[in-house]
């Protein structure tokens, strides 16, 4: 029986890309990860569709930078 599209996209942020974000010093946990840099914060968040089928998925990823000073 084939993955479920839901599965497959955890998975691949449980097991590709969080570790690589906390590899490049990103903290944060399932949709969400954030960059504390000296003069920012750098955020990003993985959003799913509420159309996928069982097959399919679309997602965005948000992207925001936000100096600190603000």
């Amino acid at each position: 029986m084939p993955a479920r599209a839901q599965d497959t996209f955890n998975a691949m942020l449980r097991d590709q890309i969080a570790p690589r974000l906390r590899a490049l010093g990103f903290t944060g946990s399932g949709h969400q990860y954030v960059w504390p840099a000296a003069e920012h914060w750098a955020s990003l968040g993985f959003q799913k569709s509420r159309r996928g089928t069982g097959t399919e998925l679309e997602f965005t990823v948000n992207v925001s930078v936000v100096g600190r000073a603000a």
